[in-house]
């Protein structure tokens, strides 16, 4: 599995999956949350390509994202529809 792959996994399963579980119609996902909870080492800006990519919002059926903060950053936030 590719480093994107694992990001992308690991956004599912702690993120969107729960919101959805949830009834949530809205999530936001922090690249720091993902870069940490993977204890990754200065990879942000791979975090922010994987989570802004067609190919994870079209795999989980989301949204195009709306990114708040600067792009890529730690401080990044990705919202997504569900």
């Amino acid at each position: 599995m590719s480093g994107a792959d694992e990001i992308r996994k690991y956004a599912y399963e702690q993120f969107i999956k729960p919101s959805r579980t949830n009834d949530h119609s809205v999530v936001a996902i922090a690249a720091r949350d993902i870069h940490d909870g993977l204890k990754l080492k200065s990879k942000f800006p791979n975090v922010c390509q994987a989570l802004s990519g067609e190919k994870f919002y079209l795999k989980y059926g989301l949204s195009i994202p709306e990114i708040i903060g600067p792009n890529p950053s730690s401080t990044t936030i990705f919202v997504y529809r569900l």
